[in-house]
C-alpha cells in the first residue's frame, strides 16, 4: 500500500504520523548484492518493538513484510514473516538502475476491534484494520544498484 503524508487513515499507522504514543521503529533495513551469485539479498530487523503490534504479529494477525518494485522492468516480489530477521533474496538482473524496497507491517486478516493502549485518542483505543492494511511503516529506500554494498 502506497501512503499518503496528507491522507487521514480510518487507523493507527505506527511510524507513519502521530498515531502512537511512544516510541518510533528503528529499522535496519541492509541491502546487498553477492557478486558470486549476482543476487540482491534484503535484511530488516529492528532494535524496538510495539507491545500491541506485536500481539498482532504473535496472534497470526500481522506479519512483517519487504516489498521490492523496479518501474523499468515491473520486476516486483515480497516476503513476509511473523519473526525478524527476515530475509529477501532475488537476481540482481530482475531490476534495472535502481528499485524501491519498502517494509512495513501488514494486517494478513480482518482484525475486528483490537484494542491498542498506545494510540492517539483520535482513535480511542479501538481499532480495526481491512486484510492487507498497514500496520506499521517501517522504512521505504530507493536503491540504486550502484551504491549496494558487496559482503
Amino acid at each position: 500500500m502506497k501512503l499518503d503524508k496528507n491522507a487521514i487513515y480510518p487507523h493507527p499507522i505506527w511510524g507513519w504520523t502521530e498515531d502512537f504514543i511512544g516510541e518510533e521503529p528503528k529499522v535496519n533495513l541492509e541491502i546487498t548484492i553477492n557478486d558470486l551469485d549476482q543476487e540482491i539479498v534484503i535484511r530488516l530487523s529492528m532494535e524496538n518493538s510495539n507491545e500491541d503490534i506485536e500481539k498482532l504479529i504473535e496472534s497470526g494477525c500481522a506479519k512483517y513484510q519487504i516489498v521490492v518494485e523496479c518501474s523499468k522492468t515491473f520486476f516486483s516480489c515480497k516476503a513476509q514473516s511473523d519473526s525478524l530477521p527476515l530475509e529477501l533474496r532475488f537476481p540482481a538482473s530482475s531490476v534495472y538502475n535502481t528499485f524501491i524496497c519498502a517494509a512495513s507491517i501488514v494486517a494478513v486478516k480482518k482484525i475486528n476491534g483490537f484494542p491498542f493502549q498506545n494510540v492517539s485518542d483520535d482513535y480511542e483505543g479501538i481499532v480495526d484494520f481491512e486484510k492487507g492494511a498497514t500496520v506499521a511503516f517501517l522504512e521505504e529506500k530507493r536503491v540504486s544498484l550502484r551504491a549496494v554494498k558487496t559482503p
